[in-house]
């Protein structure tokens, strides 16, 4: 879902999907809290959740900003920690993110990296 926005399982089920995966089980102040849901692949019903990775313990979020705004040294550890855990990682990043957007007006943690640095 854009943005991660909650939607009811059981409407995304009825609209046909097998899984979910719109759900960043962390806390991004202004966005979210979701430290009270599973880290790692859970069901309600039929429908499969497949939560955007973060860390165990502490839930540092691995996703596209993240990945931008993290010295890539700490990234990588968080990975493995997390691979190490759950045996899996799901993130997401944005098609436009690989090209060049430093001229559009966005704050700059959101267009720190992109085009080829973010390759």
């Amino acid at each position: 879902m854009v943005r991660l926005q909650p939607v009811d399982d059981a409407e995304i089920e009825k609209a046909g999907y097998e899984y979910n995966s719109s759900m960043n089980p962390t806390y991004i102040p202004g966005r979210y809290n979701n430290l009270s849901k599973p880290r790692t692949a859970y069901y309600t019903n039929k429908l499969l959740n497949l939560a955007i990775s973060v860390t165990p313990v502490l839930r540092f979020p691995l996703f596209w900003l993240s990945f931008k705004n993290f010295p890539i040294s700490m990234i990588e550890l968080a990975t493995q920690l997390t691979l190490e855990t759950d045996s899996s990682l799901n993130s997401y990043f944005h098609l436009w993110e690989f090209t060049d957007i430093s001229p559009l007006k966005l704050p700059n943690y959101v267009k720190k990296y992109s085009d080829r640095k973010m390759v």
